[in-house]
């Protein structure tokens, strides 16, 4: 948790990524997941494994 109570999720595994590979509205799928279960946070992946980084990480920031 940083300053202003932002925090990150960093996946260093992906079980989804060979279906994630051909199917990548499953990564969309698990952003809105974390969306609905984080209420009153905004959100953002910040990298993305599909998009080359060696990761995925979500950036959460209290919604104002």
């Amino acid at each position: 948790v940083e300053d202003g109570g932002a925090a990150r999720i960093v996946l260093r595994h992906c079980p989804l990524f060979r279906l994630a590979s051909q199917v990548p509205e499953v990564c969309d799928a698990e952003c809105a997941v974390l969306r609905a279960v984080l209420p009153g946070m905004a959100v953002t992946r910040v990298e993305h494994r599909l998009a080359g980084d060696p990761l995925c990480t979500y950036e959460l920031v209290p919604d104002e």
